[in-house]
């Protein structure tokens, strides 16, 4: 799988500068919206390397509406080596 690097908690979205969530269009910045941050888009995710991400995927879903959520996430379930792009959250439609 994918060798990205661990997230710690320390990179919490509850220390980020406010103009960070607004440029989410995540606001206000309180305990419910930095859950909602820390479990969908971590601050200190690094995706993989472009060595990691080459190669072919079984399946590519774009958009992170149901969807897509649910075409990627069963896919990977069954063995597939699959990914999601989306220019936002996950979760809309």
């Amino acid at each position: 799988r994918c060798g990205c690097k661990s997230l710690s908690m320390a990179s919490s979205w509850s220390d980020a500068p406010p103009e960070e969530a607004r440029a989410l269009d995540v606001w206000p910045l309180d305990e419910s919206n930095v859950k909602l941050l820390d479990a969908v888009r971590p601050r200190a995710w690094e995706g993989p390397t472009e060595a990691e991400a080459a190669g072919e995927y079984d399946i590519i879903a774009i958009g992170s509406g149901a969807g897509g959520l649910v075409t990627a996430k069963q896919a990977a379930r069954r063995g597939a080596r699959s990914a999601l792009i989306s220019g936002h959250l996950a979760g809309g439609d």
